[in-house]
């Protein structure tokens, strides 16, 4: 798969992203994506986090959402064509 990174965002602290947070979200995860990202794990606390993050991606393919921390990065650690 082309790209020039992956992503490991620990937002775990976090249970709720704050609303006047959520368009700088928005924006980090579209230049992601424009700047070459493979992959991105998100650690996430809550389904709340998980679904604030979703909808300001668009769903974007690219990334994917875990409760761990160790659980998203096992999944960066595993070649992209085992997923």
């Amino acid at each position: 798969e082309s790209g020039l990174f992956d992503l490991l965002v620990d937002m775990t602290d976090i249970p709720v992203i704050a609303q006047d947070r959520v368009e700088s979200a928005a924006a980090l995860m579209q230049w992601f994506v424009a700047s070459g990202m493979r992959r991105g794990a998100m650690a996430v606390a809550t389904m709340t986090q998980e679904m604030q993050l979703k909808r300001v991606s668009d769903r974007h393919e690219k990334f994917q959402y875990f409760r761990s921390l160790d659980e998203a990065t096992h999944w960066l650690d595993t070649p992209s064509e085992a997923q």
